[in-house]
This record gives structure tokens, sequence and C-alpha cells, in this order.
């Protein structure tokens, strides 16, 4: 990311696990970096929407999980269990993020490739059932909050811009699926 201090800030508190250190950019390009050398494990760009009207350009920090030992409850409907044993198949160890353009989305810790059983394709569409949107109203800037099985994020919303702003809900998504 070239940075350009009109445009956004690099606020990342980045979090040391699985034997990598990860972080985002103001971009909210995904990164994993060897701790030792700072060599650049993998990096993975959501391809966030970039628009000059969005209160903040910021990515504050992703998040982890770890399900490769996860086994759902024996009173677990049936679908669920295929849908959680191919999310957990395919992404054991997941990055959590979110981006500035409202999007969550999983990707595998090791490769940096998007888990794809996550969402839709990899990415849940954060402005869903929210009511009035306007451009750029609603983002994401702060990372993820990963508890058990949820992932629970809250929003920024474009304060005392219009008359009606949209909601500042916060949500919880399951952490392997994405769904709400």
């Amino acid at each position: 990311d070239a940075v350009d201090a009109k445009e956004y800030t690099f606020e990342a508190t980045p979090i040391k696990v699985n034997g990598l250190l990860y972080f985002c950019t103001p971009h909210n390009i995904v990164q994993a970096l060897e701790p030792e050398t700072g060599k650049l494990a993998w990096s993975f760009d959501p391809k966030m929407q970039r628009d000059n009207q969005f209160q903040h350009q910021t990515c504050r920090g992703v998040s982890y999980d770890d399900s490769s030992a996860y086994v759902p409850p024996a009173d677990t409907d049936p679908v669920k269990v295929q849908a959680i044993s191919a999310a957990v198949a395919e992404c054991p160890r997941r990055i959590i993020a979110s981006s500035v353009d409202a999007r969550l989305y999983a990707l595998n810790a090791d490769t940096g490739a998007l888990c794809t059983t996550f969402g839709e394709n990899g990415y849940v569409d954060l402005k869903a059932q929210m009511p009035n949107l306007q451009r750029a109203t609603y983002q994401q800037t702060s990372a993820p909050l990963v508890t058990k099985d949820l992932i629970i994020l809250g929003s920024a919303i474009a304060d005392n811009y219009y008359e009606n702003n949209p909601s500042g809900v916060i949500r919880a998504y399951d952490v392997r699926t994405g769904e709400i």
C-alpha cells in the first residue's frame, strides 16, 4: 500500500499466533510475516472498493480462530454439521477480517487463501438488512472479536451526516460458516 496521509491512517495492531505475525494495511490487505525475519509469508487483497467518501480508510487489525480440533455438539442439525465440516476442512485455522466497504471475510491462516465456505464465496455482506444506508455511511474499521464459535462486530457510522443514519447495530456470525 502506498501511504497518503490525507486518504487514510495506518493503525493496525498485529497479532502473533500460528507461528506468524498477521496484520492489515489501511486498504484492508491482510499480510502474514515470519516474525523472526519480517519475510512476507503471504498477502491477500480483498479488492476493497476505494472511495474518498469513506469516513476512515483504515484497518485496525484482524482476528484468529483455530477450529482444527472442533467437533460439533451431538445435537447439531446434520445439514449444519456438513457445512461446518466443509468449512473446517477448507480452513482449519483462519484469519477473520472486515473491510471498510463493509464486508466480513475469512482467510486460511496458513496460506492466505480465501475460505470460500465462509459466507458467500468467502465474504459476508455487512450491508445486508441495514436500513438507511447511504454512500459510505456504514463501514468497518476495527478488528472483529472472535470468541468461541462467534465473530462479534459493531460498526462505524457517519454520525451527523444525514437525518436518517444507519444503525450502529452489533451482530454475531458463526466463525466457521459466516451465518448470522
